[in-house]
């Protein structure tokens, strides 16, 4: 096995271990995930992702914050493509991480242009079905879109 099938089995362990509740677990394997992958862009994105959802769940949101920020400047400075198809999961944490933190207007600014982004994927998908999945059975989408209509109307 591979340093890079390695880092995306821990990404993924990371993931049950986070859904099964054992948090310290899960971030360490997260964290180990993110250090074996921080060469590859689209995987690393896929960790760091993990690592601050688990950080928020553990109320370690400034952790969490520092961590989001670093991968969106990160992304930035590739001109915005950078994390691949994990860009939506990591944006989704920044925007938790931000609101965690009280910054609640940007959060939710970071949160509709994600909305926006995953809306834009969707569109390119032409048959219905596989539209509406994608959107609602996808876990971090359909939490996307919820939290998009929850925050637009805390702002109204």
């Amino acid at each position: 096995m591979g340093e890079v099938d390695l880092g995306i089995v821990r990404a993924t362990l990371a993931s049950i271990l986070l859904r099964s509740g054992d948090l310290g677990a899960a971030e360490r394997e997260a964290r180990a995930a993110a250090e074996i992958l921080s060469g590859t862009t689209p995987w690393r994105a896929a960790a760091e992702a993990r690592l601050a959802a688990i950080l928020l769940q553990q109320q370690r949101a400034d952790e969490a914050l520092r961590l989001t920020e670093d991968a969106a400047a990160r992304r930035d400075a590739s001109g915005g493509h950078s994390g691949g198809p994990y860009q939506l999961s990591l944006r989704l944490a920044h925007a938790e991480a931000l609101h965690a933190t009280g910054h609640h207007a940007r959060a939710r600014t970071v949160l509709l242009e994600t909305r926006d982004l995953l809306l834009s994927r969707a569109a390119k998908v032409q048959d219905a079905e596989l539209r509406r999945s994608f959107l609602e059975d996808v876990a971090e989408n359909a939490r996307i879109l919820a939290l998009s209509a929850a925050w637009e109307q805390d702002a109204a």
